[in-house]
């Protein structure tokens, strides 16, 4: 197939969640950077999404869906977690 892009999406801490330390944007930043050095073939696309909604989500998705054959996603939010099941 000649795969060659790695996806990662995230979201920020939801402000009512704020006693959470935020781990998606680290995680992204670390994937990236250990993706850049280990695997040098391999190009990773992040994308932050800003305000989450279940159209935005399916946008970002669709975008990556033909050039990335895995896709990340980390999620802050227990309650965005659980509508995207």
């Amino acid at each position: 197939f000649n795969w060659t892009e790695v996806g990662f999406m995230y979201t920020d801490i939801d402000p009512r969640e704020a006693e959470n330390l935020p781990f998606c944007k680290h995680y992204a930043a670390s994937f990236k950077d250990s993706t850049n050095t280990l695997l040098s073939e391999v190009y990773t696309s992040i994308r932050f999404i800003n305000k989450f909604t279940v159209s935005a989500f399916q946008s970002i998705l669709e975008s990556l869906k033909s050039r990335a054959r895995v896709i990340i996603v980390c999620v802050e939010n227990r309650e965005h977690r659980k509508n995207l099941m």
